[in-house]
């Protein structure tokens, strides 16, 4: 685990985003900043980007640009981003895409949404 986001930290990244972050979202940064452990829901790891870097690490990966309508969260420390699905509206499913070849057709829906996906944290699948 690790300390908590600030709280000037979550407002720029709440100001800064384009879309209404799900709460769990933000709870799950007030709990731990970022953090990489156990997923049991494929892909079986997360690494959760800081909210410190989560617009930068979008922008660096293009994610708008070759997935536009997802916007990255974390990532599985390997091949596949972690990124929430804005196209159908709140609330936002979770997909997978790999990175190399990102592309809307290759996402996977993993969970309904954040607060689902947040329950798989930490946990090793079964």
């Amino acid at each position: 685990d690790r300390p908590p986001a600030s709280e000037e930290s979550l407002k720029v990244l709440k100001d800064q985003a384009d879309f209404p972050l799900p709460e769990a979202y933000l709870a799950q940064l007030r709990s731990s900043n970022g953090g990489e452990g156990d997923l049991s829901v494929e892909p079986g790891w997360i690494n959760l980007w800081r909210a410190e870097e989560v617009l930068s690490m979008n922008s660096g990966y293009r994610v708008g640009e070759f997935a536009h309508g997802l916007w990255g969260f974390g990532s599985n420390g390997g091949g596949e981003l972690l990124a929430f699905d804005l196209r159908g509206g709140e609330p936002y499913p979770v997909v997978m895409v790999p990175f190399i070849g990102m592309a809307l057709s290759e996402a996977q829906q993993i969970s309904e949404c954040f607060d689902e996906f947040r329950g798989h944290i930490g946990r090793s699948a079964p």
